[in-house]
């Protein structure tokens, strides 16, 4: 079998979208009778602008895929422009950019609230990675249920548990963060709940003061004044400590020697920091909604992301009760095995025979 597959996202930045495209390809490629992928890319070795990738998905992918010789083509994140017979299989990892719109520039609503909406509409079939975007698809921008496969990924192949021991000195030494911490991973911008987190962490504080630090992991978005704001605000300064984005495999050492993971998210499409906890046997304190509340729902403590209150019991009961803690890492560790990336790929390769 020979699918199309777009690849341009893995020229940039290996973030969320390219590492699943990547780390699918690897998958694929490993199958008994793997699918033949015909890559298409335009050689533009960075993100793409937001205007250059309406050009990409409107222009240059269907001239490139009309004129080769798939007769479909999986598109694993973004969009393309449907034209003739040929069939159109994207992966929808989320509608954040129809659902938040205010968090986006005119011309970034116009691409994640408009033009990718219309492209999932138009495709023949949706791949997305939680029942919830599967909801969210059907609900909001009335696609067929039929029309959407639900597949679930894995963190990155090389996500995995390091000894604790071994994995704090490797945080002290690259961090200089010696002391216990809980963890934040993800971009800093207003949908991950930050400031809130903040102040919830501000008031567990209140009652034991010597809870452990929070370390924020990862790149600054829009908002993140909202976020320095907070720090001064709740006179955590000294509590807070912020890395910016880090390399992989000091990631998973920063995962694996963590207290517990924070991450209560106002929405996400998947949730992926959850599912490199659990590989890392770290317990998890995570959102009641959207994804997060489908995945964590028999590994996580959960609390309601629009609750302070909520967000800081959680917080205060991590930190003071082990047995809780036990219970959530040998949880944690019995839902990382529902995970695997060749598991992803035979129902990604089942949907191209199906609908391709």
């Amino acid at each position: 079998m020979k699918i199309g597959f777009d690849i341009q996202s893995t020229l940039g930045k290996i973030t969320g979208i390219p590492r699943y495209t990547l780390n699918l390809m690897d998958a694929l490629a490993r199958l008994e009778n793997p699918p033949e992928l015909y890559q298409f890319q335009n050689g533009v070795r960075r993100d793409l602008r937001t205007y250059e990738r309406f050009w990409w998905e409107a222009v240059d992918l269907p001239s490139q895929f009309a004129k080769s010789p798939v007769d479909a083509i999986h598109v694993p994140g973004f969009g393309i422009r449907k034209s003739g017979k040929k069939k159109v299989i994207i992966t929808a990892h989320d509608i954040i950019g129809y659902l938040f719109p205010q968090n986006l520039s005119l011309t970034a609503r116009l691409y994640w609230g408009n033009w990718l909406a219309r492209c999932f509409r138009q495709a023949d079939h949706l791949i997305c990675n939680s029942h919830h975007t599967k909801g969210d698809l059907i609900q909001y921008l009335q696609i067929p249920e039929q029309k959407i496969s639900v597949i679930y990924i894995d963190a990155d192949p090389n996500c995995r548990a390091i000894p604790v021991e071994e994995a704090g000195n490797k945080v002290a030494q690259s961090l200089g963060v010696k002391e216990p911490y809980f963890l934040f991973v993800g971009t800093i911008e207003p949908r991950k709940n930050l400031v809130r987190t903040l102040k919830a962490y501000s008031e567990a504080l209140k009652r034991k003061s010597d809870l452990p630090k929070l370390l924020v992991v990862g790149a600054k978005e829009w908002g993140t004044e909202m976020f320095e704001k907070a720090l001064i605000d709740f006179k955590l300064r000294n509590q807070v400590i912020t890395t910016g984005y880090v390399p992989d495999e000091l990631l998973w050492n920063i995962y694996s020697a963590a207290h517990a993971v924070i991450f209560v998210s106002l929405y996400e499409g998947f949730g992926l920091p959850l599912v490199e906890a659990v590989k890392c046997h770290v317990p998890v304190l995570a959102s009641n909604n959207s994804s997060l509340g489908e995945l964590g729902n028999d590994c996580a403590y959960l609390v309601d992301p629009y609750s302070e209150e909520e967000i800081a019991r959680g917080i205060y009961e991590l930190g003071t009760n082990p047995g809780l803690i036990k219970e959530l890492k040998e949880k944690g560790i019995h839902k990382s095995n529902t995970f695997s990336w060749s598991k992803t790929a035979r129902e990604t390769a089942e949907v191209y025979k199906k609908f391709a």
